[in-house]
């Protein structure tokens, strides 16, 4: 109840933190949370001096928790304060390192977000200059998240061949266990694009290097084994009436199914197979 010490403060913390994240999805709250041990930190300015790259990861969780919140504006002052932090210390350090890169991150998912996409490019040359830097398998797992990053912003501007273009140069680079994930992710990405471009050998090459990932490096959950088999079930010529009706009620269970299963992060895959197939059916009405 009363912590005595900084780590007992930190420990708290963490705990609260994950309590209202992952038990009562109660976001507003684990935000107050960070946002009073920060506070705190400030405070104890020694310990800030002595162990930075705590600092800045409770600084980038204050990011990820206000893009969740969709309090856009007060971020860009949130980051400016980390890259302002981050300049006074040996960036040299993987701990440091791996903050600042966390950073990027969260700005690109901003950028995305309100669809800011000069500003988003912007930073990408300050974020490529970075590459050469992530060598280590620790620190090279954020050249693949943010090489991610990238290829949703070529996705969400609908230039889909340098989105694809990325998505490659990802899946060809060795990568390790803490990588999986994101390739998960990338495979993903990849096959929603391939149904956009009706590109159906793509597709089927694209569900077997997925279906081996999921064999290597986990299971699927119930809502991605759904979203797979919508994949697989896709028809390799146009989309007819029955079709159509078929895909849309797989649709509604893997919407039921994502809801269920709380998995936020793929309510808007969903979102945009149904528009794809709603857009791809109507254009085979009017051509018949």
């Amino acid at each position: 109840q009363s912590p005595q010490s900084i780590q007992a403060r930190l420990v708290q913390t963490e705990i609260l933190y994950s309590l209202h994240i992952f038990k009562d999805k109660n976001f507003t709250e684990a935000h107050r949370t960070i946002e009073k041990t920060l506070k705190y930190l400030d405070l104890h300015s020694h310990f800030i001096q002595d162990n930075p790259e705590i600092y800045l990861n409770l600084l980038n969780q204050e990011v990820q928790l206000t893009l969740h919140l969709q309090n856009f504006t007060e971020i860009p002052r949130l980051l400016q304060n980390i890259r302002q932090i981050s300049t006074g210390f040996n960036s040299k350090q993987a701990n440091l390192r791996r903050a600042i890169m966390e950073s990027y991150q969260l700005e690109l998912q901003l950028y995305l977000e309100t669809k800011n996409f000069t500003k988003a490019h912007q930073l990408i040359p300050q974020i490529q200059s970075e590459f050469k830097h992530l060598l280590s398998p620790t620190l090279r797992q954020w050249k693949t998240l943010l090489q991610y990053e990238i290829m949703r912003l070529y996705f969400y501007e609908e230039k889909y061949q340098q989105a694809l273009q990325i998505g490659q140069q990802i899946q060809i680079a060795e990568f390790s266990q803490r990588e999986g994930e994101t390739l998960i992710q990338c495979f993903l990405l990849s096959a929603l694009i391939q149904i956009k471009q009706k590109a159906f050998l793509g597709l089927r090459k694209t569900l077997k290097q997925l279906d081996h990932c999921f064999k290597v490096q986990r299971k699927p959950t119930k809502t991605e084994k759904q979203i797979f088999k919508l994949f697989q079930i896709y028809p390799t010529n146009l989309l007819t009436d029955k079709r159509h009706h078929h895909l849309s009620k797989q649709l509604r269970i893997t919407k039921t199914t994502q809801q269920k299963t709380n998995e936020q992060n793929y309510e808007q895959y969903i979102n945009w197979l149904g528009e794809t197939f709603l857009l791809q059916s109507t254009q085979t009405k009017l051509k018949s």
